[in-house]
């Protein structure tokens, strides 16, 4: 009544080929890549090879780079003058040293003669001073009278300017002395010669006199001949 059945196995070689084909392959052995993409690979390293690589400079430019270098010039350029400046004006010289001495009034031969604590306009007329080097202010006093006023030399010094006046501060002096200094520079470019400081209030003295023309240099020349007296005239 039961029939008996029996189970075939599959034939594994029937089925077509070996059993280590069905088998993944092992992680150790290596997969050979594809024969296309090696050659691209070849091609691309040739090129690279030909192709002319471009130096790369150390730093790149950029416009805040550019503007940052722009500013720091500028200041450094500021910071330079400013120490000239600086040291033209309060280091380099002795004003107490370069006040005295024999000066002349501006375009006369009057002298003018300064010591320490003196300046004596004749044998009769001096008055005192005192000099302030780091504001460039001077006070004067002459008898119950008493003034000031500020001072400056020409870069030579041998120009002294004195500015009666009771408002001059150090501040006031040093933003005058910038402006001057600004203003001498451009005549030294265009070539022009500086001008002499005039007006109210202003003495200007200079260490050689001004050439004032003697009577003697006005008279007119004397004949060449002279007539000897009782000579006789030659008649017509």
């Amino acid at each position: 009544m039961f029939e008996r059945v029996e189970s075939v196995a599959p034939d594994s070689e029937s089925e077509g080929g070996d059993p280590a084909a069905s088998e993944p392959p092992s992680a150790s052995e290596p997969v050979s890549a594809p024969a296309s993409s090696e050659s691209v690979i070849d091609g691309l390293r040739e090129e690279s090879q030909e192709r002319p690589t471009k130096r790369r400079m150390p730093f790149s430019f950029t416009p805040l780079k550019m503007t940052l270098a722009v500013v720091a010039l500028a200041c450094a350029v500021l910071i330079v003058l400013s120490a000239a400046f600086c040291w033209n004006r309060w280091w380099r010289y002795d004003d107490a040293a370069d006040f005295k001495g024999l000066w002349f009034v501006q375009g006369t031969s009057v002298p003018v003669a300064i010591d320490d604590a003196s300046i004596k306009l004749s044998d009769d007329v001096s008055y005192s001073y005192a000099i302030d080097q780091g504001a460039k202010t001077i006070a004067f006093d002459f008898g119950n009278m008493k003034g000031s006023g500020r001072y400056y030399f020409s870069d030579d010094r041998r120009q002294l300017v004195v500015i009666d006046g009771g408002s001059y501060t150090a501040l006031s002096t040093l933003t005058e002395d910038m402006g001057r200094a600004f203003a001498t520079l451009q005549e030294r470019v265009s070539g022009r010669e500086p001008e002499i400081p005039s007006g109210e209030g202003v003495s200007v003295f200079v260490r050689q006199p001004s050439e004032v023309p003697s009577e003697t240099d006005e008279a007119p020349d004397e004949p060449a001949e002279v007539r000897e007296e009782g000579a006789d005239v030659p008649s017509g």
